[in-house]
């Protein structure tokens, strides 16, 4: 038992108040792996261990304890309060607290690494724990939300309605950090430097640059650093984050966003001004062209630079639009962007749509009079999810509009045959224009439609 001894106070893991063990030598927390590299438990049969059923106006808070670089990650779970006040109340402290909530491209479902959550092993991704080894203070617990941790992923009615709360959990939230993953060359770091050092001053010069300004700002009057910040902004750029599609709910709520790659910080503004700079002197100066050329391509560079447009347009088209046509606006917008469950094509836009979201049933009477929020249901299958969300927007809309949509229409999905008259949202070309006629001639109801 000495091997089991060294390992647990090594890691320092605390018995429960009350434990009838605590203390004894030869029985502490035996569900530690032994040594590194010993086969992790299996995340369903951990998740069935860790979680309790909670309400449907709570959620859960992960406490990341304090820790050096590299020490192994403990936690406790607790059950939350979500109150109209800022921040939530721990349920079994009756203490309200501030909170963080993390936003992260999750990868692949590899669950290489553990995080010890409330005594119990929770394996988790690399991502995820990466994440927490760079969140993690030296001094004091962080609150935290994290969906991969907070929501009990393998409870499809728990998942169900935690995801018709994440809008106001990312609103509630004090702040939301991106986690972009480690630094990985000498540009990210060049970008990173110039992001931080420089922007955070300049960018409060004026609002509306001219030409010339723009490109002394940009290059901070040596064309030379052209190449270096271009690569360095097109390496931040590529990361994964950028294309997931929960990222545009989390933005849309998010009242402050702190982007975090390794231990560098960088506030989203210095990030979207740096990119308005580049786009400001692309095509203008030859001397950007030339050093943007030696490292990224015409095409991409366009790319990047429009990286974050659909957020803004969906930030802009939330006080002009209808519900229909704002859900169909964004579930357009996101179609090139990335989410491993299908469904969430549709339920990572609702948020943006209907703040008040509640994720329980369909509201009989909304106070608009234009249909209730489709209900958030993973038991049901993509056809029948694509199919209630299509069938709600024309509905709510009074209108075809949804058809002038460029996408695929009908076919199949998971076997599945999905309706000829709805989209599959899984394969959207480009962002549909909202054409006047549609206001006009298709402008009634269309039960007749759904056939």
């Amino acid at each position: 038992m000495d091997d089991l001894a060294t390992t647990t106070a090594r890691m320092n893991l605390a018995c429960h108040p009350g434990c009838p063990f605590k203390g004894h030598p030869e029985l502490k927390e035996v569900r530690v792996p032994l040594c590194d590299g010993a086969p992790l438990p299996d995340q369903c049969e951990q998740a069935a261990e860790l979680y309790t059923p909670i309400h449907e106006w709570q959620t859960r808070i992960l406490v990341l304890k304090p820790g050096l670089p590299g020490d192994v990650l403990q936690a406790d779970l607790e059950v939350a309060d979500l109150l109209h006040a800022a921040g939530v109340v721990l349920h079994h402290r009756q203490r309200r607290t501030e909170y963080e909530a993390l936003s992260y491209a999750w990868g692949e479902p590899v669950y290489s690494h553990s995080l010890v959550v409330d005594d119990t092993v929770y394996p988790i991704t690399e991502t995820l724990y990466w994440a927490l080894q760079h969140l993690r203070d030296k001094k004091t617990s962080r609150y935290l939300w994290i969906d991969a941790i907070c929501i009990d992923q393998y409870d499809l009615a728990e998942r169900s309605l935690q995801v018709g709360n994440m809008l106001v959990i990312y609103k509630k939230a004090h702040r939301v950090v991106v986690w972009l993953g480690v630094i990985g060359t000498s540009s990210d770091d060049i970008c990173l430097t110039y992001l931080s050092s420089h922007l955070p001053v300049r960018r409060e010069e004026t609002p509306h640059l001219p030409q010339r300004e723009a490109r002394r700002l940009a290059s901070d009057a040596c064309p030379r650093h052209y190449g270096a910040l271009v690569k360095g902004l097109a390496s931040l750029l590529s990361r994964q984050w950028f294309n997931r599609l929960w990222v545009r709910q989390e933005d849309y709520a998010a009242q402050d966003l702190l982007i975090m790659c390794g231990h560098r910080l960088v506030d989203r503004d210095e990030l979207s001004y740096a990119s308005h700079l580049l786009r400001t002197v692309a095509g203008e100066d030859r001397a950007f062209e030339s050093a943007a050329a030696n490292v990224i391509t015409p095409v991409d560079l366009k790319k990047l630079l429009d990286i974050g447009g659909c957020i803004r347009d969906a930030r802009t088209s939330a006080a002009e639009l209808s519900r229909g046509k704002l859900l169909l606006t964004t579930l357009d917008t996101a179609g090139r962007c990335a989410c491993s469950n299908a469904r969430d094509r549709i339920y990572g836009m609702l948020g943006m749509a209907f703040d008040d979201i509640k994720g329980l049933a369909v509201d009989p009477e909304p106070p608009d009079g234009g249909g209730g929020a489709p209900a958030i249901d993973y038991s049901r299958s993509v056809c029948q999810v694509f199919a209630d969300a299509a069938r709600w927007i024309m509905e709510t809309d009074r209108s075809a509009a949804l058809l002038c949509s460029r996408a695929t229409f009908g076919g199949f999905v998971d076997g599945e045959t999905l309706p000829s008259w709805c989209p599959d949202w899984r394969q959207v070309f480009s962002v549909s224009d909202y054409r006047p006629w549609t206001n006009g001639i298709f402008a009634h109801r269309t039960e007749h439609l759904f056939l």
